[in-house]
């Protein structure tokens, strides 16, 4: 994290008035508070579908409830958070929690609604292509923000997939808005929801001047929405290359034996 300095009201005002127009391209407000900037994610509309869904940004007043969707159907039943046995560290899922909200931070999370419910969840992280001998975002949060062992392997996983495929290198671009994390709600799955968030996290790069979406999918679900929406397939990993505390992985991810990265580039 850099250091800033203190500059000039004149400084300020200048600064206050370029956020303000940045705001207005990328569909968000901002509002000016003693020594500090408040940015405020409004909810815009991205899809619906005639079943009713609804996706639009994640604002801090739903925050709390999707972040209970993705404790309740997201790290118990993803493929990753069980090969490294998520549910036996409660405090693994503490520290994962603490990137979902920063990653919220960005204002370019998504959430689905359905009858007035969050039904799934979204989190887009704005990526840069690191600087040589710099470390990847991933990497920082691992190193300084993850305390347990079992935190430390969800990170390297996303890090050592990443490694495998640089989607900054093969598509020729500075930044990438990467599908994070796709949580779907247990009562609500089979309604292409999944899907939908994924459709709309394109449209919102899009409309934010970010010219890539690229996401690793860990079950063969998520792998079907990426091959329907016709995304590029990076590569191919089988679970069992990555082990925790001496198991492969794939002994604890049943019918989903592979991770496959992909990319979209956004026209």
């Amino acid at each position: 994290m850099a250091n800033r300095r203190r500059g000039s009201s004149d400084s300020n005002s200048e600064e206050v008035s370029k956020l303000h127009s940045l705001a207005q391209l990328a569909g968000i407000s901002i509002s000016t508070r003693t020594h500090r900037l408040m940015i405020l994610i409004t909810s815009n509309v991205w899809l619906t579908t005639d079943k009713g869904l609804k996706i639009v940004n994640l604002t801090e007043a739903d925050l709390k409830e999707a972040l209970v969707l993705m404790r309740n159907s997201y790290y118990p039943d993803e493929s990753v958070a069980k090969a490294v046995r998520l549910h036996d560290c409660p405090e693994a899922v503490d520290e994962l929690e603490k990137l979902t909200i920063e990653t919220f931070e960005d204002g370019s999370s998504l959430i689905a609604i359905l009858d007035g419910k969050i039904v799934g969840a979204a989190f887009n992280k704005v990526q840069f292509k690191p600087k040589p001998g710099d470390q990847s975002y991933f990497e920082d949060f691992r190193d300084f923000k993850c305390k347990t062992d079992t935190a430390k392997e969800y990170m390297d996983l996303m890090i050592r997939v990443d490694a495998r495929n640089d989607a900054f290198e093969y598509y020729g671009v500075q930044k990438s808005l990467e599908l994070m994390f796709l949580g779907v709600s247990r009562d609500h799955r089979g309604l292409r929801i999944g899907k939908s968030l994924a459709e709309a996290t394109c449209k919102l790069a899009k409309s934010r001047d970010i010219p890539l979406v690229n996401v690793i999918f860990s079950s063969n679900f998520s792998q079907a929405i990426g091959r329907a929406l016709q995304w590029d397939e990076l590569c191919t990993i089988q679970m069992n290359e990555f082990s925790f505390k001496g198991r492969p992985y794939g002994d604890f991810t049943g019918e989903h034996q592979t991770l496959v990265a992909m990319g979209k580039k956004i026209d």
